[in-house]
């Protein structure tokens, strides 16, 4: 259905029992009130009937922050915390802009690598665990979210950031990760953010699995199909340099941790 069709969304989420969002940290709010319009018409409809929305989107705290804000479209005696479901996600899915001619071709086009796994919080949800393939569900939601913000996010942005100081002229991520010393640079970078991790979150993160998960995502950001570039990865800077981002978070973090971060 189309997004811009509020009342066949509204429909849509008084007769399904999961939604989810992936729509970015600034157009998150635009949808709030058609999902609160849903919810508040499900339980019209359908009564103590819970909603699970699996929020895929890409930073911290995100699941507080829908709450509050969906709340605050809801009558103050709906009990919002008995029938919806907030589940915080950790996406590591690369999908590159669309080219002009490739969207000419088919609008709903997307080029994506082939990971595929999704980690999801195992406490958000209200109703059963839904059986789908690749959903990974966690305990400790917070530290998959910081290891992708910290490592495969401070990584991709390391890479094209060095990459165009390198050379202006560089297009690809994976251009950049050819020239040696960059790589170095950025997997040492990666890998103190690893150690910084570890410490925050012993239990779950060991830095055998960080490791393991940093060599995965340099081979992925080389793929040369994927045809990731600096542009893309590199953009949004007023975003990505927030104290809890991809960059300055993890050194903060290691700094609360006595590590050191000097290759950050």
């Amino acid at each position: 259905i189309d997004g811009y069709d509020k009342e066949a969304v509204v429909r849509e989420i008084v007769d399904t029992d999961i939604i989810a969002t992936a729509v970015g940290k600034y157009a998150l709010p635009q949808i709030v009130p058609v999902i609160a319009q849903g919810i508040q018409l499900r339980y019209k409809k359908r009564g103590k009937n819970p909603l699970d929305i699996i929020i895929a989107e890409n930073f911290r705290n995100v699941a507080h922050y829908l709450r509050k804000e969906l709340k605050s479209h809801l009558p103050q005696e709906y009990p919002f915390d008995e029938l919806v479901g907030l589940i915080e996600t950790s996406i590591g899915k690369m999908v590159p802009l669309m080219k002009e001619e490739d969207k000419k071709k088919d609008l709903l086009w997307i080029f994506a690598e082939p990971y595929n796994t999704l980690i999801v919080d195992k406490k958000g949800f209200k109703n059963p665990l839904p059986h789908i393939r690749d959903l990974w569900a966690v305990e400790n939601i917070k530290a998959y979210v910081d290891r992708k913000l910290f490592i495969h996010n401070l990584g991709h942005s390391a890479s094209a950031y060095l990459g165009y100081q390198y050379n202006l002229e560089t297009t690809f991520i994976y251009e950049a990760l050819e020239v040696p010393e960059i790589y170095k640079t950025v997997r040492e970078c990666m890998k103190q953010s690893a150690v910084a991790l570890n410490g925050a979150y012993p239990k779950d993160l060991t830095l055998q699995d960080l490791q393991n998960h940093i060599d995965d995502l340099l081979f992925r950001f080389k793929n040369k199909s994927l045809g990731d570039t600096i542009f893309r990865v590199g953009r949004d800077l007023y975003r990505k340099l927030d104290k809890n981002e991809r960059i300055v978070g993890p050194m903060l973090l290691a700094q609360r941790q006595g590590v050191p971060y000097n290759k950050i």
